[in-house]
């Protein structure tokens, strides 16, 4: 009798740890909703993989992001604080153009102005750094700028810009500037890019 009596309590036990262990069903639709989310991400990279085209397998990602950060940081950099005159403006016009497109051009300049006299005010940039995504299409990752720049009265700004770039065309996308402190009294709005 002993041993059955340990033996019901054993599995009496066994059968409270059971139940209490069994997942809640909140628990078990979060994790469908994690497996669903998980198999849908396999299954957008296993149609990328399929889609690579040979000359993509020959891609070097990591010369064509490293061209992209120089790219980016030059041209973020020289827009802020390294334009002091329309003439600088005007001999770097390209180059920018070249590095940020115009429309991302156009806007940081506007940071570089006085809203009212359009006079330049920046006088130089502490620093650039460019971070890009490491998921998806080398023609279209999203990518992360950070710069510091200081005016001629010695306030410094701090700017994020945020946007896709497309690694093998070696060209800005799409970007979206934004003040990390105090919005510039001076800043210009851009208009749409023609």
């Amino acid at each position: 009798m002993k041993k059955t009596g340990v033996l019901y309590v054993i599995a009496v036990i066994t059968i409270i740890f059971g139940i209490l262990s069994w997942p809640s069903g909140k628990k078990l639709k979060q994790a469908q909703a994690n497996l669903s989310s998980t198999n849908a991400q396999i299954k957008k990279y296993k149609e990328q993989a399929n889609n690579i085209t040979p000359q993509d397998k020959n891609f070097d990602l990591q010369l064509a992001e490293q061209n992209g950060e120089n790219k980016v940081n030059e041209g973020i950099g020289l827009a802020l604080g390294g334009i002091h005159s329309d003439d600088d403006f005007n001999k770097n016009k390209d180059k920018l153009v070249s590095d940020l497109g115009s429309k991302l051009t156009k806007e940081l300049v506007g940071y570089s102005q006085d809203r009212n006299t359009r006079k330049y005010i920046t006088s130089k940039n502490d620093g650039v750094v460019t971070t890009f995504s490491k998921m998806g299409n080398p023609s279209e990752v999203n990518f992360e700028t950070y710069t510091q720049f200081e005016r001629e009265d010695g306030t410094k700004k701090y700017i994020l810009v945020e946007g896709t770039y497309d690694l093998k065309a070696g060209k800005v996308l799409t970007a979206t500037v934004s003040p990390l402190s105090e919005q510039p009294s001076n800043h210009v709005q851009s208009g749409d890019e023609n």
